[in-house]
């Protein structure tokens, strides 16, 4: 007699009985060989212990447990567990399929054959046991796409490799990691089809996206036009007055609407965040000077934002030297109230003190001006008054900026006395001045280079670091691009003093979010069309709440604590975003947008691409990689796949519920805000 587990078969005795045991010997090699062949779907059972407990991995959060076990061999198996906390000693059974099919095929042949009364306790065993059965295999079923094998998700490059201290390129090839850290520090996060270009075709091919934007003139004219729909929807129209019945009048909604329209849809990021970069650095409040709705004075909202729009990756000295002619700045620092017979400092003060110079040079540590240079400067920049001009479009009056050399002071004085290779006396004009600054004042550049390189890179850069900058910027005549590019292809960006060094402000946060979720063309047919409008306004409020508006900084020097430098060159890692009202505010800011997109009826999940997972898991980590670029801890997940999948009642009961991303009442009570409790995430708020 033969034994082969557990199965007996008897050997040839006589050779009478030849034919028989021939049969048995066949039955006994055919045993052995279907035995092999199941032995993949025969159970396995495995104690967890501290060796092999982090193998497995919870999948349900209810009865079945389902846990996936991941073996060292690159296996992953699906089985079931009676406790999901998964402690020492519990025991782990493989859930196979094809038995349990099997056995439910069986159980639904009994009880058609059954021969008592359909209530009997037997019966109603049988079908319990069976509808058991059944649910377990479709909830299996549904878990199993969780249960796989680790990929290999070691990048193929090492990450993060850069010296902090060090603007030479950084390899061409980068991780995923790397590609969306460099998105996140200067383009809002990008878009996929930038993710795509940095991991398929390497670094440089990302800064010649980032730095020359996507699509051609034509797409660029695009999203022009549809800004200024936008901002068509907020114009004020004064039909009251006969003068002006059907005249479009700019005001702050309407120039919001359309900025965050292209925050959004821009296929240039890097230039809209450049443009907000810039906003802060020649801050100019535009409510504050009550051009908004001014019949008037309305054309100057539109003037400076296309100053700021059409020099976001321009040249500096030629930005600088624009803003003596632009009527929103002169307002703001009165420097059209400037003339030789009545000077006025104000202007001329922030221009040294903020816009070219800066107080403190950041290697030498000493002052770079006197007073006595912001006495010349006065004078140098003086001669700028209001002088309407006329709207194109309307043919109205409007409000405009002009030089008049009669008003221009031409004292001759000493400019920057202490300073040899920039000390300089006689009579200069305002874009000369600023060109002889950046030019021959060492600070100047120098101040440039670490104000913009520290927004980008972090705070308090190394000395040698902001030396090489300023020559960049010197050998390229202030041309930005080379200096931008020197910046997102160096070492430095690609070291851990780069990642997670400022709090993120209110407005990268918010249109960060809202570029990840928002990836269909807003809504422009009459239904929607002011619905639209509205979450458009609402991107804006919610980050105006939490301390930030564009174009309306509480003073000169910006929004204070924001990263890098701020006032007499103090520098900060984000910190005036973090009062206890607007750290509040800002955690309303997400909320806020899924109220406004459920309004709007948007497809949230077909955005994300959810619709079809069928398991809390699989869109807990899609939407965490998807959206937030991040990987949670077991723990973190544990805890929202028991959200995704639990209802919990007034009094306190807690019942399960189906993961249905189809359904709007799942996306807007479960995925909206599984968006926001990870958006709240300390990681989402550090750039």
């Amino acid at each position: 007699m033969f034994s082969y587990k557990g199965q007996q078969y008897h050997a040839m005795r006589r050779s009478t009985d030849c034919t028989s045991s021939l049969r048995k010997l066949a039955l006994f090699v055919s045993a052995i060989l279907l035995t092999d062949v199941s032995s993949s779907r025969a159970e396995m059972r495995t104690r967890l212990s501290p060796s092999n407990r982090s193998q497995f991995a919870v999948i349900s959060q209810n009865s079945p447990f389902f846990v996936c076990y991941r073996l060292e061999n690159g296996e992953a198996k699906l089985g079931t567990v009676k406790d999901r906390t998964l402690k020492n000693g519990s025991l782990w059974t493989e859930f196979v399929v094809p038995k349990n099919q099997a056995l439910l095929a069986s159980l639904t042949v009994r009880i058609k054959r059954f021969k008592g009364t359909k209530r009997s306790k037997a019966y109603r065993d049988l079908v319990r046991r069976r509808n058991t059965i059944q649910s377990t295999i479709n909830k299996a079923l549904l878990v199993a796409r969780d249960c796989v094998p680790y990929s290999d998700d070691e990048p193929s490059v090492v990450e993060f490799q850069g010296d902090p201290k060090s603007l030479a390129p950084y390899q061409d090839k980068l991780s995923r990691n790397e590609v969306r850290h460099l998105l996140k520090k200067v383009a809002f996060g990008g878009s996929p089809e930038l993710e795509a270009i940095g991991m398929e075709r390497g670094l440089n091919a990302l800064a010649d996206a980032l730095i020359d934007g996507l699509g051609g003139q034509a797409e660029r004219d695009k999203l022009e036009q549809d800004s200024m729909l936008w901002a068509r929807r907020g114009f004020y129209f004064d039909e009251d007055d006969p003068d002006y019945r059907g005249v479009r009048i700019w005001n702050m909604e309407a120039l919001h609407a359309a900025q965050f329209h292209r925050f959004l849809y821009s296929r240039s990021p890097m230039h809209e965040w450049l443009l907000l970069m810039l906003a802060g650095h020649f801050a100019t409040n535009l409510n504050a000077i009550d051009f908004s709705y001014s019949k008037y004075g309305h054309y100057g909202l539109l003037l400076h934002w296309n100053l700021l729009k059409n020099n976001s990756l321009g040249n500096f000295a030629t930005l600088a030297k624009a803003m003596l002619d632009d009527p929103a700045m002169n307002e703001w620092l009165d420097n059209e109230d400037n003339h030789k017979d009545s000077p006025n400092q104000n202007f001329a003060r922030e221009l040294l003190e903020l816009f070219i110079l800066g107080v403190i040079d950041p290697i030498t540590g000493h002052k770079n001006y006197d007073e006595e240079s912001v006495v010349a400067t006065t004078g140098f920049v003086s001669g700028y008054f209001e002088r309407s001009q006329i709207d194109p479009e309307s043919g109205k009056e409007v409000v405009g900026s002009a030089f008049d050399p009669e008003l221009h002071d031409q004292t001759p004085r000493t400019l920057l006395r202490e300073v040899p290779s920039a000390q300089i006396f006689g009579s200069l004009k305002a874009p000369e001045l600023i060109d002889h600054v950046l030019t021959n004042h060492p600070g100047s550049s120098r101040y440039v280079a670490e104000r913009f390189g520290g927004q980008m890179l972090y705070p308090s850069l190394d000395e040698g670091m902001v030396a090489q900058l300023a020559q960049v910027l010197l050998s390229n005549n202030f041309e930005l691009r080379p200096f931008v590019r020197t910046i997102i292809t160096s070492q430095a960006m690609f070291s851990d003093a780069a990642r997670n060094t400022c709090i993120t402000s209110p407005i990268e946060r918010t249109v960060q979010l809202a570029r990840k979720l928002i990836l269909k063309p807003l809504p422009q047919d009459q239904e929607n069309l002011e619905k639209s409008f509205y979450l458009l306004l609402t991107l804006r409020d919610t980050a105006r709440d939490a301390g930030q508006s564009i174009f309306e900084p509480p003073s000169v020097f910006g929004w204070k604590g924001a990263c890098n430098i701020n006032r007499a060159g103090a520098k900060f890692q984000g910190e005036g975003w973090l009062s206890e009202q607007r750290m509040l505010n800002r955690s309303h800011t997400c909320g806020d947008l899924m109220g406004i997109l459920a309004w709007l009826e948007y497809d949230l999940a077909g955005s994300l691409n959810v619709t079809n997972l069928t398991s809390a898991r699989a869109i807990i980590t899609t939407i965490a990689d998807s959206v937030f670029s991040m990987r949670l801890s077991p723990e973190e997940l544990t805890l929202l796949i028991r959200f995704m999948e639990t209802e919990q009642s007034p009094e306190g009961s807690i019942t399960e519920i189906a993961v249905e991303p189809h359904a709007d009442y799942y996306v807007w009570r479960k995925i909206a805000r599984l968006i926001c409790m990870l958006s709240d995430l300390s990681s989402n708020n550090l750039r």
